[in-house]
């Protein structure tokens, strides 16, 4: 009788290790703290016109973050965005491992002109981010890089990103305008008239404070099937602006565009600009940025 019960106290010892040891792989299997496994993810919830009320002329973004749910939002301020004034937005978001590439998309139709560039605010909502340094990148659907910096969730949960002082000139492709007339056959004997009878060579328009702004080349011939864009190369203080196509589609006709570059990093004083087209001689003007900050260029 001893016996017997001693074998069933065995067994029932047994079975209740079982059970816990049970209880113990249930939840190795999912995951056991649920928040180490929570998705990192992004999403665009606001645009608006940052008008007057912007922070701070050289602040680049806000954060605000609650490490304990893994969420908080991002705010890029003050981005310069060539798009109509009701155009739409969207963002994709590209994670990988620190960093987090943001692509911002609008439904402006391409080639279609709307007026100056606008300023905007851009709100993200991010989920799953921990404690650590992230680098933010953010491109146009163009593949053009509008701005970088380090989100370091180390030190503070919210705050906002400075913007780092730097005297170097920079240069990129901004934007081309809609065929502005009627698509000329090659072989039209007044084709080149569309451009020697117009007496504007080319538009600027710079914000000092930013120290951003704008080299427009006006009316420019080139196919009306091909991509006509802008290569910029800096040398002190010239800046050289390089018309080019780059789309190997080709049609029998041409159309006149306005080609614009965007030049960053300007301070106030005199710089000297050459523009190079395919087809044409080149064009070298001055503007003075400690006397004015737009104006257009005419044909001596």
């Amino acid at each position: 009788m001893n016996k017997k019960l001693l074998l069933c106290g065995i067994a029932s010892l047994m079975v209740a290790f079982s059970f816990v040891a049970c209880e113990d792989d249930d939840d190795d299997n999912n995951g056991g703290d649920s928040s180490n496994n929570v998705k990192v993810e992004g999403s665009l919830v606001d645009t608006s016109d940052p008008g007057e009320n912007a922070v701070n002329k050289d602040t680049m973004a806000s954060y605000s973050f609650d490490m304990q749910k893994k969420e908080g939002t991002l705010q890029l301020l003050d981005v310069f965005r060539p798009s109509c004034p009701n155009a739409k937005y969207s963002s994709t978001f590209d994670f990988k491992n620190d960093s987090i590439k943001i692509t911002l998309s609008d439904d402006t139709p391409d080639n279609t002109v709307c007026g100056a560039p606008l300023y905007r605010d851009f709100t993200y909502k991010f989920t799953g981010l921990d404690a650590k340094k992230y680098n933010i990148s953010v491109f146009t659907k163009e593949g053009i890089s509008i701005n970088s910096f380090d989100l370091d969730l180390t030190i503070h949960s919210y705050g906002f990103i400075i913007k780092e002082e730097s005297e170097e000139l920079n240069g990129t492709f901004h934007s081309r305008s809609a065929c502005k007339n009627d698509a000329f056959e090659e072989e039209e004997d007044d084709l080149r008239s569309v451009r020697i009878n117009n007496d504007t060579i080319a538009t600027y328009s710079f914000d000092m404070e930013k120290r951003v702004g704008t080299i427009t080349a006006v009316n420019r011939l080139f196919n009306c099937c091909g991509k006509a864009v802008s290569e910029v190369s800096i040398d002190g203080d010239n800046i050289n602006i390089e018309l080019k196509e780059t789309s190997l589609e080709l049609c029998k006709c041409i159309c006149t565009y306005d080609i614009t570059s965007q030049i960053s990093g300007v301070s106030p004083k005199k710089y000297h600009v050459t523009i190079i087209g395919e087809t044409e001689t080149p064009q070298t003007f001055d503007i003075d940025l400690s006397k004015t900050t737009n104006g257009i260029i005419l044909n001596e």
